[in-house]
């Protein structure tokens, strides 16, 4: 039970920190906009599917885009 629960917590944790790193590649966006990112959306996933206007509601206008560009190069 103890390596269960001790591995749950460091792959957790893990996955968390490989999460906000590729959110934190986005040029401008740190570590606070990338935990409301996920708190809001939920996954990397989630995010990369939000629209432009789902995006600029959560993190404001500027970062907002910079996130859809990062995930969108193609509309930007």
């Amino acid at each position: 039970r103890y390596w269960r629960d001790w591995s749950s917590d460091v792959c957790s944790s893990d996955l968390k920190g490989l999460i906000l790193t590729e959110l934190s590649e986005i040029s401008g966006i740190g570590k606070s906009t990338s935990e409301t990112l996920l708190s809001h959306f939920g996954s990397v996933k989630r995010i990369r599917e939000a629209t432009l206007d789902q995006l600029v509601e959560v993190v404001g206008k500027s970062k907002g885009q910079k996130v859809f560009d990062y995930f969108h190069p193609e509309q930007s």
